[in-house]
């Protein structure tokens, strides 16, 4: 404190400290973006090339299973932590609506058990969006015997522009594995 008197002094600056509420937006803003700056696993596909999937696929995203308020795809989300206008917290603790149609694009290792809460629930409208990476876990499960699980209506093949945070060792970040 002395330190900080000291410099108030040199520099001619005065600190006044302010009391801010927990849940204040720039607060939960903050928290928020320090969260998935370090984070390997925030990543997307490109609003641009969401669309004419969309499109191709007649589908509109109701929900956005795994989401911050920072890139839903859709007003509606699920999120990991409590966050400005989250639906819900914890993809895996909710309820998952059969009325709505579902915009699934997960961390990488959070593919499989997405994959499977889904099959879980008869009656979903879920679009999966994962990486075209047939050596890992997610695609034999997936891919069964080396063709789209019986479950999935549609696979589309696209070569996307990814969405990454400013983490580092993002997946698919370029400075990235």
């Amino acid at each position: 404190m002395y330190k900080l008197k000291c410099l108030e002094k040199d520099f001619c600056f005065t600190v006044l400290p302010v009391h801010t509420p927990q849940d204040h937006p720039r607060l939960r803003l903050a928290a928020s973006l320090s969260r998935t700056a370090v984070s390997t696993d925030e990543w997307s596909v490109d609003r641009r090339d969401l669309s004419p999937i969309f499109a191709q696929l007649s589908f509109s995203p109701d929900l956005d299973c795994f989401a911050t308020d920072l890139n839903a795809v859709c007003p509606r989300f699920f999120s990991l932590e409590d966050c400005p206008g989250s639906s819900g917290v914890d993809f895996f603790a909710q309820t998952l609506p059969t009325h709505l149609q579902l915009f699934d694009c997960p961390p990488v290792k959070m593919i499989c058990p997405a994959f499977q809460k889904f099959l879980a629930t008869p009656g979903l409208s879920v679009l999966l969006l994962v990486p075209d990476w047939p050596s890992t876990a997610f695609w034999s499960v997936q891919h069964p015997g080396g063709h789209a699980h019986p479950a999935a209506t549609a696979v589309v093949r696209f070569s996307p522009r990814f969405y990454t945070t400013a983490a580092v060792n993002c997946l698919f970040s370029e400075l990235g594995g």
